[in-house]
């Protein structure tokens, strides 16, 4: 199976940490982050490309969310498949996540499965 790169942006290190055991054996080359800042310091010309799974909010230290960072990086030349992510679905951005610029939706808790069909998707 060719390689695809996956970067993982979530504030909850127990997902962090799911995505870097269970994609690797799929195929995909994974990067994990705890925020938006974090990601946009990490960034490379090689991430273009990417699928990203960003989490809605980041609560903890008040840090950039995927509602701000995804526009960023559209700016900084990202051009791949961005799903946002979030407990919350109720909130509008995870019901039409087309209206905020994203690709798809993962509402948490997931499993392996809808984690693999949301990147498949």
């Amino acid at each position: 199976m060719v390689s695809k790169r996956v970067i993982f942006m979530d504030e909850e290190e127990g997902l962090r940490s799911l995505a870097q055991v269970v994609l690797p054996p799929e195929g995909f080359d994974v990067i994990t982050y705890a925020s938006g800042e974090e990601l946009l310091q990490g960034f490379r010309e090689e991430d273009f490309q990417s699928v990203m799974i960003l989490d809605l909010t980041v609560a903890r230290g008040n840090k950039m969310g995927a509602i701000e960072l995804l526009p960023d990086l559209r700016k900084r030349g990202f051009m791949g498949k961005a799903i946002v992510s979030s407990g919350y679905s109720g909130s509008i951005e995870m019901e039409r996540p087309g209206d905020f610029g994203f690709d798809g939706s993962l509402p948490k808790p997931y499993n392996i499965a809808e984690l693999l069909g949301a990147i498949a998707a």
